[in-house]
C-alpha cells in the first residue's frame, strides 16, 4: 500500500537577548502550514483501489516557545525550555493512530565540551497534551472516546567539529 503524509512548510522566528555573559534568553514562535493535511488514503499500489481513508481537516499550529542559557563556565551551560503549540487535529477527526490536541513542553539539559573538537548534551523534554472527549467523530469506524497522552524525550548529542 502507498500512504502520502503531506509535510507541511513553517516559518519560525526567534530572538537570541544575551544578558551578560552568562544568561541568553531564546524566545520563539513558529507557524506550520498542517492545513494542507485534508485527507489520509492507504492505496493499493498494484491497481490504485483505496484501502482506507481518513478524513483530518487538519489546522495550521502555532507554537511559543522560551528558552534559556546560562552558562557556568566556557565549558558547561545548562539549557531550559518551556513551549505551548496549539494541536492540528479538530476533534470530529482525532483518532488514536495521528491526532495531537494543544499541548505544553517543559525540558531541561546540559552541554559540556570535553575538548576543542568534542561537545557532549543531554536533555530531557515532558510534553502533556490536553486532554480530548470525542463525541461527534466523522471517523469510519467511529473513533469517540476520551484522549489522553503524555510523551517524554530523553535526548544525548555528541558533536565533533572537525
Amino acid at each position: 500500500a502507498r500512504f502520502e503524509l503531506p509535510v507541511p512548510q513553517s516559518l519560525r522566528l526567534e530572538l537570541g537577548m544575551d544578558f551578560g555573559h552568562m544568561l541568553t534568553l531564546r524566545p520563539q514562535v513558529t507557524w506550520s502550514q498542517w492545513s494542507i493535511f485534508e485527507q489520509q488514503q492507504a492505496v493499493n499500489t498494484e491497481n490504485d483501489e483505496i484501502l482506507l481513508s481518513q478524513e483530518r481537516n487538519f489546522n495550521d499550529v502555532i507554537s511559543y516557545r522560551l528558552a534559556c542559557d546560562l552558562a557556568l563556565n566556557d565549558s558547561l551551560i545548562v539549557q531550559s525550555m518551556a513551549q505551548f503549540e496549539h494541536g492540528a487535529t479538530p476533534v470530529n477527526t482525532f483518532e488514536p493512530g495521528l491526532a495531537e490536541s494543544d499541548n505544553w513542553e517543559v525540558g531541561f539539559g546540559a552541554s559540556i565540551l570535553l575538548t576543542e573538537a568534542v561537545k557532549l548534551a543531554a536533555s530531557f523534554t515532558w510534553q502533556q497534551f490536553i486532554d480530548v472527549e470525542v463525541r461527534n467523530s466523522i471517523q469510519q469506524p467511529t473513533m469517540n472516546g476520551y484522549y489522553t497522552d503524555a510523551r517524554q524525550y530523553v535526548t544525548f548529542d555528541l558533536e565533533v567539529s572537525l
